[in-house]
Protein backbone atom coordinates (compact mmCIF):
# COMPACT_ATOMS: atom_id res chain seq x y z
CA UNK A 1 0.00 0.00 0.00
CA UNK A 2 1.13 3.64 -1.10
CA UNK A 3 2.10 5.61 2.07
CA UNK A 4 -0.02 9.25 2.09
CA UNK A 5 3.24 11.18 0.28
CA UNK A 6 3.32 8.87 -2.31
CA UNK A 7 2.50 9.65 -6.02
CA UNK A 8 1.19 12.93 -7.47
CA UNK A 9 -1.36 14.92 -5.41
CA UNK A 10 -4.76 14.81 -6.48
CA UNK A 11 -4.56 19.37 -6.06
CA UNK A 12 -1.96 19.45 -8.17
CA UNK A 13 -3.19 20.79 -11.89
CA UNK A 14 -1.44 20.11 -14.92
CA UNK A 15 -1.14 21.55 -18.10
CA UNK A 16 -0.62 18.87 -21.59
CA UNK A 17 -0.88 19.80 -24.76
CA UNK A 18 -3.11 18.45 -27.54
CA UNK A 19 -3.33 18.90 -30.98
CA UNK A 20 -6.37 19.74 -31.45
CA UNK A 21 -7.77 21.95 -28.50
CA UNK A 22 -4.02 23.11 -27.28
CA UNK A 23 -3.14 23.79 -24.10
CA UNK A 24 -5.81 22.45 -21.57
CA UNK A 25 -5.44 22.37 -17.54
CA UNK A 26 -6.06 19.00 -16.41
CA UNK A 27 -7.31 18.49 -12.81
CA UNK A 28 -5.04 16.46 -10.55
CA UNK A 29 -7.94 14.17 -9.69
CA UNK A 30 -7.88 13.26 -13.79
CA UNK A 31 -4.01 12.87 -13.94
CA UNK A 32 -4.00 10.63 -11.40
CA UNK A 33 -6.32 7.97 -13.83
CA UNK A 34 -4.66 8.93 -16.92
CA UNK A 35 -1.52 7.96 -14.83
CA UNK A 36 -2.96 4.43 -14.39
CA UNK A 37 -1.57 1.15 -16.36
CA UNK A 38 -5.09 0.82 -17.30
CA UNK A 39 -5.46 4.39 -18.63
CA UNK A 40 -2.20 4.28 -20.78
CA UNK A 41 -3.22 1.38 -22.52
CA UNK A 42 -5.60 3.48 -23.89
CA UNK A 43 -3.04 4.72 -26.35
CA UNK A 44 -2.58 1.48 -28.20
CA UNK A 45 -5.86 1.59 -29.67
CA UNK A 46 -6.64 3.30 -32.31
CA UNK A 47 -10.03 5.30 -32.45
CA UNK A 48 -10.05 6.14 -36.51
CA UNK A 49 -10.65 2.46 -37.55
CA UNK A 50 -10.25 1.93 -41.26
CA UNK A 51 -9.65 5.59 -41.86
CA UNK A 52 -5.99 4.72 -41.33
CA UNK A 53 -5.80 2.74 -44.31
CA UNK A 54 -7.03 5.74 -46.61
CA UNK A 55 -5.06 8.13 -44.28
CA UNK A 56 -2.01 6.24 -43.17
CA UNK A 57 -0.73 9.43 -41.36
CA UNK A 58 -3.71 9.88 -39.53
CA UNK A 59 -3.26 9.06 -35.38
CA UNK A 60 -6.06 9.57 -33.03
CA UNK A 61 -6.30 6.93 -29.68
CA UNK A 62 -8.49 6.41 -27.39
CA UNK A 63 -6.48 8.19 -24.93
CA UNK A 64 -6.03 11.29 -26.86
CA UNK A 65 -10.45 11.09 -27.43
CA UNK A 66 -10.59 10.76 -23.87
CA UNK A 67 -8.59 13.41 -22.86
CA UNK A 68 -10.23 15.45 -25.52
CA UNK A 69 -13.73 14.30 -24.31
CA UNK A 70 -12.80 15.31 -20.43
CA UNK A 71 -12.08 18.87 -21.43
CA UNK A 72 -15.05 19.39 -23.49
CA UNK A 73 -17.19 18.23 -20.53
CA UNK A 74 -15.67 20.57 -18.47
CA UNK A 75 -15.73 23.28 -21.00
CA UNK A 76 -19.69 22.09 -21.24
CA UNK A 77 -20.31 22.73 -16.97
CA UNK A 78 -18.19 25.75 -17.45
CA UNK A 79 -20.30 27.55 -19.91
CA UNK A 80 -23.55 25.83 -18.76
CA UNK A 81 -22.57 27.63 -14.72
CA UNK A 82 -21.79 31.10 -16.78
CA UNK A 83 -25.46 30.86 -18.04
CA UNK A 84 -26.97 30.16 -14.83
CA UNK A 85 -25.54 32.68 -13.68
CA UNK A 86 -23.57 33.41 -10.34
CA UNK A 87 -26.61 33.43 -8.24
CA UNK A 88 -27.17 29.76 -9.00
CA UNK A 89 -25.20 27.07 -7.10
CA UNK A 90 -26.79 24.10 -8.73
CA UNK A 91 -23.57 23.29 -9.90
CA UNK A 92 -20.40 23.07 -7.85
CA UNK A 93 -16.65 22.80 -8.50
CA UNK A 94 -17.25 18.83 -7.04
CA UNK A 95 -19.99 18.46 -10.49
CA UNK A 96 -17.46 19.95 -12.52
CA UNK A 97 -14.75 17.47 -11.88
CA UNK A 98 -17.26 14.21 -12.13
CA UNK A 99 -18.33 15.31 -15.57
CA UNK A 100 -14.87 15.57 -16.42
CA UNK A 101 -13.93 12.37 -15.29
CA UNK A 102 -16.62 10.99 -16.77
CA UNK A 103 -15.97 12.49 -19.81
CA UNK A 104 -12.00 11.17 -19.85
CA UNK A 105 -13.32 7.20 -18.39
CA UNK A 106 -16.27 6.94 -21.15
Amino acid sequence: RAGAGDGPSLRTKKTIFDRLYGSIEVPGLLIAVMDTAEFQRLDRIQQLGGSSFVYPSAKHTRKEHSIGVAHLAGEMVRRLRLELGPEEEAISRDDELCVELAGLCH
